[in-house]
């Protein structure tokens, strides 16, 4: 559990809210090649301030349910298939919303070690959404996540994240996104490591009806993006960084660039 305060590149505004987050995993290897695993987590996110644009905010309540098959190539690499049911509420007190709904998503992936200098996660599959509201039809769309490291040496590394995936918005909208980032990093000396990215995202926006009858159009939002920073390892288990991020946010409304600097520490118990 936690408190964030910040500026949401997602919802256009400020933000500010409470979050609970707990989950469970489960898995069970039938025999030296084919496993089992299972899945679920619940995560509410409790807002405390209104917004500065037309949208109010809505408390959001995330469960998903997910079911995996395992085949056990090696002791380094899986593939597997997933099934993940997810229901999604918001406390939108009757107004007219797309938060309330479920999805279905079917994928197939691998993960561990692809080689000797190549492993991580990736799955591609579909995933269909459907919602509580009448006015809306359900979406559907191709789904992936991806995050493959590329070790080139004992010092340095490539990371490739790709993202597509649904997502509800504390607004009320539904947005499909897009996203690739990668981020290079290498280690400076034993206790300082530096790293530099470049990102690229797309989000397409289904608004909510303001009455009865038909959706809104769609809009959507481009974000181009890059920073660097460093990392020092100041003991064991405690840890210092800070970095310099620019975004450059292209709506089809407006436009503008997003300048951050960011520093801090980190303590693990």
């Amino acid at each position: 559990m936690g408190q964030s305060v910040g500026a949401s590149v997602l919802d256009q505004d400020l933000t500010s809210y409470t979050f609970f987050d707990v989950g469970l995993n489960l898995r069970y290897n039938h025999s030296p090649k084919f496993g089992i695993g299972a899945s679920t987590s619940y995560n509410l996110k409790d807002y405390q301030s209104g917004a500065v644009q037309e949208q109010p905010y809505q408390d959001l309540s995330t469960l998903p349910l997910s079911l995996r098959a395992f085949y056990i190539y090696s002791e380094k690499l899986d593939f597997y298939s997933d099934y993940t049911l997810t229901r999604t509420k918001g406390d939108h007190n009757g107004a007219l919303t797309l938060t309330d709904s479920q999805s279905h998503a079917f994928s197939i992936g691998a993960q561990g070690d692809y080689s000797s200098k190549l492993s991580g996660n990736a799955n591609i599959g579909y995933s269909t959404l459907n919602f509580d509201n009448s006015s809306a039809s359900k979406q559907d769309n191709l789904i992936s996540q991806i995050g493959i490291k590329w070790t080139l040496n004992p010092k340095s590394s490539f990371n490739f994240d790709l993202s597509r995936t649904f997502s509800p918005s504390a607004q009320g909208f539904s947005t499909f996104g897009t996203s690739f980032r990668v981020t290079a990093s290498h280690r400076m000396t034993e206790k300082i490591t530096a790293s530099a990215y470049l990102s690229l995202a797309a989000i397409d926006y289904t608004h909510p009806p303001k009455s009865s009858g038909s959706l809104q159009d769609a809009t959507s939002l481009n974000q181009y993006g890059m920073g660097m920073s460093l990392q020092k390892a100041i003991t064991a288990r405690i840890s210092a960084s800070g970095g310099y991020d620019y975004s450059y946010i292209d709506r089809s409304v407006e436009n503008y660039g997003r300048h951050v600097l960011r520093a801090e520490i980190t303590g693990r118990f």
